[in-house]
């Protein structure tokens, strides 16, 4: 398999690393049927493997027929070979049609790199050898080859037009560059000596024989020629059979026989040697259904429930069902089915733990891996889940540093915690916690609102040192990590992002801590953002580190957060300022940081800003902007006085520095001191009507109106308790509650509510109303600094309740339920991002739509 004028498709490493830029191209095609799910040989799919590659003639396959090549050298928005801009999208029919990829490389001596992709569905052969077979979970691999000195003919062979990420390093080792260190430690942790094993499907249920494929991922340390000793296990890790296999060669099973076993699954042990050393892989098949085995777990569960707490029963009732559930799904990768039998285990562990008295925190402790608990979350009474892993000598007498892990996804990846436990296995000492994402929030408002639960929960549960906790994420979960890092500075040591940005104006509430940042400069949704970052940074910074590396795009840069070395550094990094801190916040909510809680903003203004400094013994410095009070949080003693924009204050010896409030005098430009404050009336300035996400609510709609305006209410409804995003994944995963009213008394209200309030509702309701949010409305029309404005129109605004002034009410009161009807909250409730700021509507207090339009605002003295 050569190309003529292979110049033209050439690509040479700079900096050590290539991507893909230019191709030569065929397809798409009907797949030829010699070459198969588990096919390793060229000539299945290329006639002659040996024939020339060259532009603008045909290429004959194996089938016969004849397919014209063409130069191509388009790139989509991720710097990768634009598939569907070739039409492919309208023309693959299914998954028998493939493209084929041509290019070359040229190396002026040999090399030995490091191919990694994600969200690549192709296999890739060099010069007529399969080197690694693509279609695994998520379209991940990476595979550690030689390339010759001269020409090496590369071919990818694709059956989808998912072509995200795909990266090639120089990992020759004789040029260093800043990142090899942990190019290298992923390599080694995933790919040196290793091996894979292809699967087709993990299940086999009802098939006579079961076919599989063993590759290796290092092509370099293991010897293809030696012979793999395969040893096949039951449920019970009983020995079944064993027998000799071999590299690249379709492995065949008899399942028909070992259907009859007594196990529902079968584990497949590969042993191998790389130099003088033996290391074993190994992987499952499904070959009878367990839902006989788990509905049996649940009958003994049963007897046991009575006197277990409400967490050691949803741990086990919901993990089964979990489980249950999955196998309605297709399970296609054996990751999915080993988190299957990893659960099924565990329920069957849990048995045992439960009928001798033992606790679910006990049998955590013990279990050393990352596992899921599952917790019912106060924010909509659903069943959620988190992943946490424990130090293998965890003890509850000592304090650990806490990991968090913000997901892509509503939840973690297999390939996330794996690392992790790899990185436990070598005895790190650190507690590990993915939260659940509730879709891809990007850590604003139910995604906040989702992790603070969660870090609720574990500091509750765990022995957690609070000084040292620190959170990474990659794309999705990098915004999440700077938003709630940025929105809750108090809370950590240091943060890790790939991928992902901040909220530029309130950059700096990160500059006390550790921050690790990475770009790859083709990311096309991040690199602008990132070059902005850069550009605000400055000395105030104590510990800023940018990785920016060239030509790598959104889905490249990933592999660094799986580098236990780089989240080594993250966790092992000193670098942190206890003298000076600063605060910038544009909502109420957020309000504190470390030493200072801000209580009120002056009137009318956009944000708040703190800086405190205790560089200077016995002294602290403050300097305010657009703070109307605030409340000391420190225990520094001793402390003679405190400075508040310039002016002194002297403080009385005996006093709790945790309790000191300060408020601003009407009419001075001084703070005064004041005693303790309890603060429990509910404030949104900043949030505005998204606050009503940030807690457990219920809708309320009335009973008696017409079809026509039920069916607008209840569109209505449906948009706020189900809430999308803009990203790549608008399902939030919530589930709020929906009630009628008949008769409505707002006093009766004891939880956070959105209640939908036709004309018809009496005056009395419609005063209280008016009174509670400052504003002026009636069935007719409402009242602003115009005049009273007579016309159709529907009004949302939040407040507090009256009775419960901690509880929040929002309402939408309307007069025209066809007005109603065709407004945005009939249709979607989109939550934004906080790195976006505050936003011109959904942020602001009082909305109000009429058939001119939409504007908003915030209600006097909040």
């Amino acid at each position: 398999m050569k190309i003529e004028n292979w110049e033209k498709v050439n690509h040479e490493f700079v900096n050590n690393r290539l991507k893909i830029t230019k191709t030569l191209l065929i397809g798409p095609f009907t797949n030829p049927k010699k070459n198969d799910f588990l096919n390793t040989e060229i000539n299945n799919i290329l006639y002659d493997k040996n024939q020339l590659i060259v532009e603008n003639q045909s290429i004959m396959l194996s089938d016969g027929n004849s397919y014209p090549v063409y130069y191509y050298d388009q790139l989509d928005d991720d710097s990768e070979i634009d598939l569907l801009s070739i039409g492919v999208k309208e023309n693959f029919k299914d998954k028998d049609d493939r493209i084929l990829m041509f290019f070359n490389i040229f190396c002026d001596e040999d090399k030995k790199i490091l191919l990694y992709k994600t969200l690549n569905f192709c296999k890739i052969w060099v010069d007529g050898n399969l080197v690694l077979h693509g279609d695994n979970y998520d379209g991940r691999g990476e595979v550690i080859l030689p390339l010759c000195s001269g020409n090496n003919c590369i071919m990818m062979e694709y059956n989808s037009t998912c072509n995200k990420g795909l990266v090639i390093f120089d990992i020759t080792g004789k040029e260093d560059f800043f990142e090899l260190e942990y190019i290298l430690d992923y390599s080694l942790k995933n790919a040196s000596n290793e091996i894979d094993i292809v699967q087709e499907s993990v299940i086999c249920l009802f098939e006579e024989e079961y076919e599989m494929l063993v590759i290796p991922k290092d092509f370099i340390e293991v010897d293809l020629n030696q012979l793999i000793l395969t040893k096949i296990y039951d449920c019970n890790h009983d020995l079944v059979h064993s027998f000799e296999a071999n590299f690249l060669n379709p492995i065949k099973i008899s399942a028909q026989n070992l259907r009859f076993l007594n196990t529902f699954y079968l584990t497949i042990e590969f042993t191998y040697q790389v130099r003088d050393k033996v290391f074993k892989k190994s992987s499952q098949i499904l070959i009878n259904s367990p839902k006989l085995l788990i509905q049996n777990y649940c009958q003994q569960f049963a007897k046991l429930k009575s006197g277990l707490n409400i967490d050691e029963c949803i741990n086990f009732e919901y993990r089964a069902f979990d489980v249950l559930e999955r196998f309605e799904e297709e399970i296609k990768y054996a990751s999915d089915l080993k988190e299957i039998i990893c659960d099924i285990e565990i329920l069957k562990d849990l048995l045992i733990h439960y009928s001798k008295g033992l606790s679910l925190r006990d049998y955590i402790i013990q279990y050393q891996r990352a596992i899921q608990i599952y917790y019912v979350s106060s924010i909509d009474n659903s069943i959620e889940k988190y992943w946490i892993a424990l130090p293998h000598d965890y003890s509850s007498d000592l304090n650990y540093p806490l990991l968090y892990h913000l997901p892509i996804r509503r939840y973690a990846q297999p390939f996330i915690y794996e690392v992790i436990n790899q990185m436990l296995d070598d005895k790190d000492r650190f507690i590990f916690v993915s939260p659940t994402g509730r879709g891809t929030t990007l850590g604003s408002y139910i995604g906040e609102a989702s992790f603070l639960e969660v870090n609720s929960l574990v500091n509750q549960n765990w022995e957690v040192d609070t000084d040292r906790i620190y959170s990474y994420g990659n794309s999705n979960g990098g915004f999440g990590t700077w938003a709630i890092a940025q929105t809750h500075p108090e809370l950590f040591r240091g943060i890790l992002t790939s991928g992902g940005g901040p909220y530029l104006k309130n950059l700096k509430n990160v500059s006390h801590m550790s921050v690790i940042n990475v770009c790859g400069t083709s990311d096309q949704n991040y690199y602008s953002h990132f070059k902005k970052v850069n550009g605000i940074i400055d000395r105030d910074f104590v510990d800023y580190v940018s990785y920016e590396i060239d030509n790598l795009n959104h889905f490249d840069t990933e592999l660094f957060t799986f580098s236990p070395l780089l989240i080594r550094r993250l966790m092992h990094r000193s670098y942190y300022s206890n003298n000076k801190i600063y605060y910038r916040t544009e909502r109420i909510r957020h309000n504190k940081t470390k030493y200072i809680v801000i209580n009120y903003f002056k009137e009318n203004v956009e944000f708040a800003e703190v800086i405190i400094d205790l560089s200077e013994n016995n002294k602290i410095k403050v300097s305010t902007q657009n703070i109307s009070e605030f409340t000391l949080n420190i225990s520094r003693l001793p402390l003679k006085y405190i400075v508040i924009d310039n002016i002194k204050y002297d403080i009385p010896e005996k006093i709790d520095l945790s309790k000191i409030t300060f408020r601003l005098q009407n009419s001075q430009d001084s703070f005064a001191m004041m005693p303790p404050k309890s603060y429990s009336n509910y404030q949104s300035l900043g949030m505005g009507i998204m606050d009503i996400y940030m807690d457990r609510f219920q809708v309320l709609l009335p009973m008696n109106v017409d079809s026509f305006e039920k069916a607008t209410l209840e569109a209505v409804a449906n948009a706020f308790t189900n809430p999308i995003t803009k990203t790549w994944s608008p399902i939030v995963h919530v589930k709020y509650s929906t009630y009628y009213y008949d008769y409505l008394n707002l006093s009766d209200l004891n939880t956070n509510s959105i209640v939908l309030i036709p004309t018809c509702i009496n005056e009395e309701i419609i005063s209280a109303l008016n009174d509670s949010v400052g504003f002026e409305f009636n069935e007719k029309g409402y009242k602003t600094s115009q005049g009273f404005q007579e016309e159709k129109f529907v009004l949302v605004a939040i407040t507090r309740q009256k009775v419960h002034p901690t509880q929040k009410l929002l309402f939408i009161f309307y007069n025209d339920s066809g007005l109603l009807n065709k407004s945005i909250f009939s249709r979607s409730i989109i939550l934004g991002s906080y790195v976006n700021g505050v936003g011109k509507y959904f942020n602001k207090d009082i909305i109000i739509y009429t058939q001119k339009g939409m504007k908003a605002f915030n209600r006097k003295g909040i």
